[in-house]
């Protein structure tokens, strides 16, 4: 009898329906790993976090392009090293990763991207830095035009 459950076991049984009825499917966009040169690992990681304890399917995307440039982040200056985005997000991603060019909005629910300087440098093609004129990426502009 659902009078004899508190109002708190009440709602957590509820949500807890309600969570595996309606579990969303999420895309997550990485941009490399490594705040100065790919996503910001600790909004990476909150998301996934928060994405998990919500009950939601993760699928993670990359690029598989060259990194605009590399970070020495003990130093904080540019390295003279090429990476690949998609190998370098593989690193957040613990290798449960795919091209972005295999992302399909129409099988998700939601596209999210998180922060950090990558995110503007290797999604973005920066024509002019000061005056901010950029264009997207093809590859995110073909996924999230879908």
């Amino acid at each position: 009898n659902i009078s004899l459950l508190s109002a708190r076991t009440h709602q957590n049984l509820r949500k807890s329906y309600y969570s595996a009825q309606m579990a969303k499917r999420v895309a997550v966009v990485l941009a490399g790993c490594g705040v100065y040169d790919g996503s910001e690992i600790h909004e990476a990681s909150a998301v996934l976090v928060h994405l998990s304890r919500g009950g939601a399917t993760v699928q993670m995307f990359a690029p598989n392009i060259e990194q605009m440039h590399v970070v020495n982040h003990l130093k904080g200056e540019p390295a003279e090293e090429k990476r690949n985005v998609l190998v370098e997000s593989a690193r957040l991603a613990r290798g449960n990763i795919q091209d972005l060019s295999k992302l399909s909005v129409k099988d998700h629910d939601a596209v999210i991207f998180p922060g950090g300087f990558g995110a503007a440098k290797n999604l973005y093609t920066v024509y002019h830095i000061r005056s901010s004129l950029c264009s997207k990426c093809s590859s995110v502009m073909l996924a999230i035009s879908d």
